[in-house]
């Protein structure tokens, strides 16, 4: 069957069947809705998140093996809306110690205020990260043995949990006070001075090879269960979206299994079924895809409110052509598998 056939077949149809294809068209549209909606909120709200997971703290993090002045860093305390100061040392001399047991634990170790950037708490005595405290074992009020040199000391602080920096949450943290280089330097600020703080920041550690900005949290493990959904949506949305369209086409299809069985015994090829089928697909795609698309948005709209912008609706559109793209192979590769069926027997069971 050529093309124009094919075609013409396929508009003939379109004209007989508008259930079939009223059905189809609204399961696209609502693939396409929750792929816009998914897509844009996440865009546009999964940042917001993790900003605000992090807190109100800034970090400067040194970009070469020089590390960063820790003088510089706690000359940033001194500005009024700067509540607290710290940061891990590039190489303070201990790597690791060993708990009374024999397990080697991981150390970090950090300047006097690192902890208050966290938690608001000033801490003199090494504390144990909560992720490192589970792992081990201790209860509430409990402490661990740890060795350092010949020396045992016990150590039953515990990091708050809502502490969201993953390296210090799994080994020893111990404030020391040395003149060494910081690896990053972190900076707590009152509410809406962050813009103020970056800007001191990068005038300060303007010598420094240094890149400035908002703390970011990369630790999925204290995720909370709405961040874990709007991770998961952002990592390929328009696949939960074609799934919805594969159901749909799946269903219609088989619904019009005495119609392959028709075509099939008048002799009709089953690449010519499957290409009809997918230009059947094709027309009420053009219309579907923007109220989809609009739909979609209008839900998106709703949900993110003022985080809606114009960069998450575009990623949105490039999802949405993405499951376009997928929805007519899809649909005809569907339609070879139904025209597969014997023809007699669709007939018959329908």
């Amino acid at each position: 069957m050529r093309m124009r056939a094919a075609w013409t077949e396929a508009v003939a149809n379109l004209r007989r069947q508008p259930p079939v294809i009223s059905l189809t068209m609204c399961g696209v549209a609502t693939a396409v809705a929750f792929t816009t909606a998914a897509t844009a909120y996440t865009a546009s709200t999964l940042a917001e998140a993790e900003l605000a997971a992090g807190g109100s703290v800034v970090v400067v993090s040194a970009t070469s093996s020089e590390g960063l002045n820790m003088r510089e860093c706690e000359r940033m305390a001194r500005l009024p809306f700067v509540t607290a100061v710290g940061g891990p040392y590039l190489d303070s001399g201990v790597s690791a110690i060993t708990v009374v047991s024999g397990v080697p634990i991981a150390v970090v170790a950090v300047s006097p205020g690192a902890l208050a950037v966290w938690d608001g708490q000033s801490h003199g005595d090494p504390v144990v990260g909560y992720d490192l405290a589970s792992t081990l074992g201790m209860e509430s009020g409990a402490s661990v043995g740890i060795r350092v040199g010949s020396d045992v000391l016990a150590v039953g602080s515990v990091l708050p949990s809502t502490v969201p920096v993953s390296s210090l949450q799994s080994a020893i943290v111990i404030p020391l006070i040395l003149d060494e280089p910081l690896s990053e330097c972190w900076i707590a600020h009152e509410p809406g001075a962050q813009d103020a703080v970056v800007s001191a920041a990068s005038a300060t550690f303007a010598a420094s090879p240094s890149a400035v900005g908002p703390y970011v949290r990369t630790n999925a493990g204290s995720l909370t269960a709405t961040e874990y959904w709007l991770r998961f949506v952002s990592f390929r949305p328009w696949l939960l979206g074609a799934a919805a369209v594969g159901a749909v086409t799946a269903a219609t299809a088989v619904f019009r299994r005495r119609e392959v069985g028709v075509y099939r015994i008048s002799g009709t090829k089953r690449r010519s079924v499957a290409l009809i089928f997918g230009l059947e697909y094709i027309a009420p795609l053009v219309f579907v895809l923007p109220v989809g698309y609009s739909w979609g948005v209008a839900l998106c709209a709703v949900a993110a409110g003022p985080n809606l912008d114009a960069s998450a609706v575009l990623v949105a559109a490039a999802y949405v052509a993405a499951l376009g793209g997928l929805f007519v192979p899809l649909a005809t590769l569907i339609a070879v598998l139904v025209s597969r069926s014997n023809a007699f027997a669709a007939l018959r069971d329908t």
